[in-house]
């Protein structure tokens, strides 16, 4: 009987010792990525290895173009439209230019404006105060729904620290101004209108006029960018009155796509 009872102890024995044997393995696995019933092949590799980014800087190129960009100025000291190149004489001395004058220009101001927002050169600021003052004074009493993102750039401009309060109005007011059309008169424009205009500009001189220039050789129809605008002006306006019409409106432009009305 006690040899009995002795068997059965070392079984006993035995048999814990095998236990512990299998969790002390068991813990070992786990902790080594042994084991991995859940198959989380990115544990271990967090710690392990690390994503590189490499950006590529483009200051110079940034530095060079807004340089070259504050020399395309007319004699009221604005942007002008556009210069044109003569391929045989090898020379881009075409200056595009007009009574009107460039109503997307305040997006070379936004531009600069961010640019020194990252490198502080006192050049850039003194330029985009003068700028803000050149674009307000030209339009402030224009209607200004054929410009580009007017609403989006004034808005972001605003939010600067470098921007004093007297010139974030001037910039809130000309967001104001603008008298942008409704979905439906959006559709009209695209399924109707937009062709006979273009068949009505055929030989005129292209860069005479603002709205042949923002139509032929913008190259981007500025209804495109009224969703974008009015999203913008509810920010200013805190959620008032806006976010529907910015939804329509994008329905209008999405409905656009979908038709194929201009294959461009």
């Amino acid at each position: 009987m006690l040899k009995w009872l002795n068997k059965i102890d070392l079984l006993i024995l035995l048999a814990i010792m095998a236990v512990m044997i299998f969790a002390v393995l068991m813990l070992y696995g786990f902790n080594n990525n042994k084991f991995d019933f859940l198959k989380n092949t990115d544990k271990g590799q967090i710690t392990t290895q690390e994503t590189k980014i490499i950006r590529t800087d483009y200051t110079d190129v940034a530095r060079k173009t807004l340089d070259w960009i504050d020399k395309q100025r007319n004699e009221e000291g604005w942007y002008i439209l556009e210069r044109g190149c003569d391929y045989e004489k090898k020379t881009c001395d075409i200056v595009w230019d007009n009574k009107e004058g460039n109503k997307d220009g305040l997006i070379a101001t936004w531009a600069r404006l961010n640019f020194y927002e990252q490198h502080k050169d006192p050049k850039d600021l003194e330029i985009v105060k003068k700028d803000i003052d050149i674009f307000y004074e030209k339009y402030k009493n224009d209607n200004l729904k054929d410009s580009l993102w007017i609403c989006k750039i004034t808005y972001e401009m605003a939010q600067s620290k470098y921007i004093d309060q007297g010139q974030k109005n001037k910039l809130k007011e000309l967001c104001f101004n603008v008298e942008y059309p409704s979905p439906e008169e959006v559709k009209k424009y695209w399924f109707t209108e937009r062709d006979k205009k273009l068949e009505k500009m055929v030989g005129d001189k292209q860069w005479g006029y603002w709205d042949i220039y923002g139509i032929v050789l913008r190259g981007f129809d500025v209804s495109l960018g009224y969703t974008t605008d009015l999203l913008f002006r509810n920010k200013w306006q805190e959620g008032k009155n806006n976010l529907d019409s910015a939804k329509n409106m994008f329905r209008v432009v999405k409905e656009t796509y979908e038709y194929n009305i201009n294959d461009n």
